[in-house]
């Protein structure tokens, strides 16, 4: 009985090793911006969104400190870290998480969750119970933010996200060959994007 725990332990070995390695997050699951999106920083064009009082240029959409809401009235006040972050190193949590919660898709959903929830998630991030897959870039900021951010900002940020109410925000359609992703030029939160296209909704819009 020994010897046969003995081989299944050394058996075992090489999986429990190879599940301890860094997983490089797959491609298709992490958008990349394509070449020439840091360019159009200096293009001094305007971007408005249909039914928006905004105005803003690439280059301010892009900042990691002054992402857009084009739709202020649609949402309760936002706190500060939620608007603005604390720089250097905490964004603003609408910057991906966006003011109503939507997200952008390689973002978590967090309108209507419990700020209980969302608490515990952030002290995940900040202990490292809570890594991601493998170097996968957000994981990597969160852990960063998490780790910087105070529990009163934290607490804020939460229950804001708690207290909207839940939107539906992705269509789901069922097909027998899945479509090619598509990301436009530029990142998901650059308000660029036309609005006849379905990912509009991804520049911190409405939902589709």
């Amino acid at each position: 009985m020994r010897r046969i725990l003995g081989l299944s332990l050394v058996a075992l070995f090489p999986l429990s090793a190879a599940l301890a390695q860094p997983i490089d997050p797959p491609s298709w699951a992490y958008m990349v911006a394509p070449p020439g999106t840091d360019a159009r920083l200096a293009d001094p064009t305007v971007h408005t969104r249909e039914g928006s009082d905004l105005g803003l240029t690439q280059a301010v959409i892009q900042s990691p400190f002054t992402p857009p809401d084009w739709y202020p009235n649609e949402h309760p006040s936002k706190p500060s870290i939620v608007e603005f972050g604390r720089g250097p190193i905490v964004q603003p949590c609408m910057r991906c998480h966006l003011p109503n919660g939507g997200g952008h898709p390689e973002s978590g959903y967090l309108a209507g969750l419990p700020a209980e929830y969302i608490i515990q998630q952030m002290r995940d991030f900040a202990s490292g119970a809570r890594s991601g897959l493998g170097a996968a870039p957000r994981s990597a900021a969160m852990i960063r933010f998490a780790q910087d951010a105070s529990d009163e900002e934290v607490a804020a940020a939460a229950e804001y996200y708690a207290s909207l109410p839940p939107v539906k925000w992705n269509r789901v359609v069922e097909a027998d060959i899945v479509p090619v992703s598509h990301l436009p030029e530029g990142r998901w939160e650059t308000g660029t994007m036309s609005p006849s296209t379905t990912l509009v909704h991804f520049t911190g819009g409405r939902p589709a």
